[in-house]
């Protein structure tokens, strides 16, 4: 069977999206990268009996960098953030502590409003 391919119909306006198109084709590769490497890291953690270092991390440092790059990703919305002064939590391992609140904190400002605020606070839990 004689296969001949068709050339794709492109329509006028496509010349003038093909910026926009390499731009969603690049965080689109980048986000699928980051996938890979949580996919790696899961198999590696469940797979490896890894020795996983108890530290010492600090909360604060985390949170201060979570609600600046988020305040510069998302320019029209506010973040109020009620932080206490210090927020260590020791032993733990810094493999990738940042992703979980970074997603709540995201999710949180891409689902809300232009113009309105997003507040976020740290507290202490009895269990410690």
């Amino acid at each position: 069977i004689a296969m001949k391919r068709l050339p794709a119909k492109r329509h006028p306006k496509d010349a003038n999206n093909l910026p926009q198109g390499l731009e969603r084709i690049h965080r689109k590769s980048k986000h699928i990268c980051k996938l890979v490497d949580d996919t790696m890291t899961l198999y590696w953690l469940g797979n490896e009996t890894p020795k996983l270092k108890k530290e010492l991390l600090d909360l604060m440092s985390l949170f201060e960098v979570l609600v600046e790059d988020a305040s510069f990703k998302f320019p029209d919305r506010s973040i109020a953030a009620e932080l206490p002064i210090t927020a260590d939590v020791s032993n733990t391992n810094h493999r990738d502590p940042r992703q979980a609140p970074e997603n709540i904190l995201y999710n949180a400002l891409r689902y809300t409003p232009a113009r309105k605020t997003v507040s976020i606070s740290l507290e202490k839990s009895e269990a410690g």
